[in-house]
């Protein structure tokens, strides 16, 4: 499922969403509020290809 207003798309992540991803998680100031740090650019594909197999979003 997917849903769209005027600013904001909600779907579930994809293996593109990898790089994304990984720039916003590496950032120290969100790892105190969020437990998915990514170290490498591999462990946010990992993190992402995982939320895709739940559909998370």
């Amino acid at each position: 499922m997917i849903l769209e207003t005027e600013r904001l798309i909600l779907r579930p992540f994809t293996e593109s969403d990898a790089a994304d991803a990984y720039e916003y998680l590496h950032e120290p100031m969100v790892h105190c509020f969020a437990c998915m740090k990514t170290e490498t650019m591999e462990d946010a594909r990992k993190a992402v290809l995982d939320r895709a197999k739940d559909g998370e979003y």
